[in-house]
């Protein structure tokens, strides 16, 4: 009796320790298999610095995990079931590091995101006025302004001065004519064709080059060949509106297209915004002619020298309002309102109401909805974001310094280009061509 009872407590006490061996075992299984971020290897740095991430459960195929530094994507370049080796991403700003791995969200520590400051670097020209085409060190201009840039790199810039479009290679090794050669006003291919102070420049749908040739009181276009031909305007000043052939402007300076081709015009000295329609009607859509600072709908509003301009997403058309010292907004139904500017020329960042400009000439808007303005009298180039106005380039000394962006100095900037896929602003000033690396 007494062995009978000593085996079946055995047994017992042998099924015991097998079921709490099973369920250790399943447990450690269990923990093995809970995705962790155990350490963060550096926990600071700058755009682009690598990082390690240690950890359990990460698997081995980056196409089933996602990795964010404060909501901002990572590229992984390897992971194993341990680690994960990534590069931080531009923009990312200081926060939380997150693991999404089968739909569920894996938080780690924070991130400490160092930014890199913006850097002003000059591309081409002299610091005299000059003509020269060639090898870049050697080219120089003359009071260039509009610029932008093409799917290749190309950069375009209209050399006011000089009567000429240029171009500079996507390697930025030369510059070259594009089309354009004395004073005049000629239609033809390369420098056959003819221009007055050709002032802003952009691309329609195709690529082909819409110019605001300003002295003629003419819009043109060139084709990728260099090819030039008069799209509106007589060449006699006026402001009449009608079929293009008939349309007059007076000093034309500011241009932008939408994705239909149709062209929006700053009407500088008639104190308006014009439009040329693809049917090839010309219409007046804001500003009543008469300079003034008025906002409302249509022509009863007033500007005093529009001269850039620039269109958004949701096609609100953006207005550097030259003698008002103010960036007004013109909304798809006419309706220009106040953006930034009290309306006394100054030098003032702050909120948008407070704000102070000295003749601002340009204004772009990027995909964000970020501002960027010219300041061309303070040589400056400033920003509009949530609210804020502040300066992202130049000291207010007139000058070509380049370096860190708040302590290097313009010479009277003028046009931008934005080139948001690599984080650029192109500038043009007195006699440069400058390129402002944001800061990221």
């Amino acid at each position: 009796m007494k062995t009978g009872r000593i085996v079946s407590v055995f047994s017992i006490l042998i099924t015991t320790l097998l079921y709490i061996s099973c369920s250790k075992e399943l447990d450690d299984n269990q923990i093995l298999k809970i995705t962790e971020i155990q350490t963060v290897n550096p926990i600071e740095g700058k755009a682009e610095t690598e990082v390690i991430i240690t950890g359990t459960n990460f698997g081995t195929d980056v196409d089933k995990i996602s990795l964010f530094f404060n909501e901002t994507e990572a590229e992984i370049s390897s992971i194993t079931e341990t680690s994960i080796t990534t590069i931080v991403p531009r923009g990312a700003s200081t926060g939380k590091i997150k693991i999404i791995k089968d739909g569920k969200e894996i938080e780690g520590p924070e991130f400490n995101y160092i930014l890199t400051p913006a850097q002003l670097i000059t591309i081409a020209g002299q610091v005299d006025a000059g003509d020269i085409v060639g090898p870049i060190e050697e080219a120089s201009f003359d009071a260039p302004i509009g610029i932008i840039k093409d799917s290749q790199g190309t950069i375009y810039i209209s050399d006011f001065r000089n009567n000429k479009i240029k171009k500079i290679d996507s390697d930025l090794t030369s510059v070259s004519i594009l089309a354009g050669s004395t004073v005049g006003n000629m239609v033809g291919t390369g420098t056959e064709a003819m221009f007055k102070n050709p002032r802003l420049i952009v691309f329609d749908t195709d690529e082909n080059i819409i110019v605001s040739d300003q002295g003629n009181n003419q819009i043109k276009k060139i084709t990728p060949e260099g090819t030039v031909t008069t799209i509106a305007g007589t060449g006699v000043a006026g402001f009449d509106n009608g079929l293009s052939s008939v349309a007059t402007f007076r000093n034309p300076m500011g241009i932008v297209v939408d994705n239909q081709n149709n062209i929006f015009v700053s009407d500088f000295s008639n104190n308006s915004i014009r439009k040329i329609q693809t049917d090839g009607q010309v219409i007046t859509i804001a500003g009543s002619g008469a300079a003034g600072d008025v906002n409302g709908v249509g022509t009863t509003a007033q500007f005093n020298n529009p001269v850039d301009i620039s269109l958004d997403s949701e096609g609100n058309i953006y207005v550097a309002d030259y003698r008002n010292h103010k960036i007004k907004k013109i909304s798809p139904d006419g309706t220009v309102t106040t953006v930034a500017g009290s309306g006394i020329a100054g030098d003032i960042d702050g909120t948008v109401n407070e704000s102070q400009f000295n003749l601002p000439q340009d204004v772009l808007i990027a995909s964000d909805g970020t501002i960027y303005i010219a300041d061309t009298i303070n040589h400056k180039i400033k920003k509009i974001s949530d609210g804020m106005v502040t300066t992202i380039a130049g000291t207010g000394e007139s000058g070509n310094l380049d370096g860190e962006a708040l302590a290097a100095t313009l010479f009277n900037p003028r046009e931008l280009f934005l080139d948001e896929e690599n984080g650029e602003l192109y500038i043009t000033t007195e006699y440069n061509i400058r390129k402002l690396i944001l800061a990221f």
